[in-house]
């Protein structure tokens, strides 16, 4: 359905108005004092062409130009202008009047309503039907409409605040995510950078006693400060926090797999690994994240997979691939949802890596990260 611009509802209203005001006008010319009658009709309608900041004063406008052409010009009738005038001003009083003004608003549709019977002895009923048809049910729609728009802006404003706050939970996960894969980067130059040490200061003091130095162990050296270098290279900066202690157990990797899922069998979540082509040395920041990575595939099918089996794969190539599947639980969509997988692919884009996640056509969720192997 078309939905009107803000600009052609102000010309329609703009048209609506003039003819309801034209309206007026041929009725009251009719009047014992036409022009005074006229021009409490122009006063009726002119608030029609107002923007709706001021619904009050239309709706003042149109009640006293009413009472001018009855009590002042002795008009008499067709009243219909100014009914519908009436019925358009309390409408507006109720949907465009600010909430805490709302009760004069009350009182002014009641004051409307009491004019109607002061001058009468007897009451009809159609005397207090009809004026609440006129103002009271008009302001009452006016104001529900408001109260419906002001709930929706509510909602929205609520909706947008949740969203801030996933977003910055979000940036916040991936800032600590990206802090502990920096410090463990850290720590594995560090390990480098010792060996380095020692092996030098093993080749000094056999200089210093006389004995041969082969080449193979100055290359030892070389290896080890290239791997470091490699790591260092990925390290924005040392980002440890104060005070904390660097971890004295060596990292997991690809050599600690078969205890991860041993502890996964141990835990009742069946396990099946294969391996696939030739093992090769990695460094161990890259053998580091395909643990890690293992490590939260395996984590997450325990605890939205249900009791489906897991399938855990490593692939030997031009690199290596590392895949997990399994049969998808009624939680797993929820992991994609999560900040495990965003851990994943910033450890697995870090080393120049793709990572795949979702379910499949076959039924499976699985997870797949290839990691380049240099030769």
């Amino acid at each position: 359905m078309a939905v009107l611009s803000p600009t052609h509802r102000s010309a329609a209203r703009m048209v609506a108005a003039a003819s309801l005001l034209a309206w007026a006008v041929a009725a009251t010319s009719q009047a014992d004092r036409p022009v005074i009658a006229i021009a409490g009709a122009v006063a009726a309608g002119a608030g029609l062409f107002t923007r709706p900041r001021w619904p009050t004063v239309v709706l003042v406008a149109a009640l006293a130009g009413w009472l001018a052409a009855v009590f002042l010009a002795g008009f008499d009738g067709p009243d219909d202008p100014f009914l519908v005038l009436l019925v358009w001003s309390s409408y507006g009083v109720g949907r465009y009047e600010s909430l805490r003004r709302q009760p004069w608003a009350a009182a002014a549709a009641l004051a409307v309503l009491s004019l109607n019977i002061t001058n009468d002895d007897f009451v009809f009923p159609s005397m207090v039907i009809f004026p609440t048809l006129f103002t009271a049910a008009p302001w009452l729609a006016g104001l529900w409409i408001q109260l419906l728009d002001e709930r929706s802006r509510s909602a929205l404003r609520m909706a947008q605040d949740l969203t801030q706050v996933r977003t910055h939970e979000v940036e916040r996960a991936t800032a600590e995510e990206r802090l502990r894969l920096a410090r463990e980067l850290h720590d594995v130059a560090a390990h480098h950078m010792t060996t380095v040490s020692l092996q030098s200061q093993v080749l000094r003091e056999r200089l210093e006693r006389g004995e041969a130095v082969s080449p193979d162990d100055a290359a030892g050296i070389g290896q080890s400060a290239q791997a470091a270098l490699g790591e260092i290279r990925r390290v924005v900066g040392v980002l440890r926090a104060p005070g904390e202690q660097a971890e004295v157990a060596p990292l997991p990797g690809l050599a600690d797999l078969p205890a991860l899922i041993e502890a996964s069998r141990q835990a009742g979540h069946e396990v099946t690994f294969t391996v696939e082509g030739t093992a090769r040395a990695l460094p161990e920041g890259l053998s580091l994240t395909l643990y890690r990575i293992a490590q939260e595939a395996l984590s997450n099918a325990r605890r939205h997979g249900g009791a489906a089996s897991t399938q855990l794969a490593l692939v030997w190539g031009a690199g290596v691939t590392l895949r997990a599947e399994n049969r998808m639980g009624p939680l797993t969509r929820r992991v994609a949802a999560g900040n495990g997988i965003l851990g994943m692919r910033e450890r697995v884009e870090l080393y120049g890596g793709r990572l795949q996640a979702g379910p499949e056509a076959s039924g499976v969720w699985a997870v797949e990260a290839t990691l380049p192997v240099a030769a």
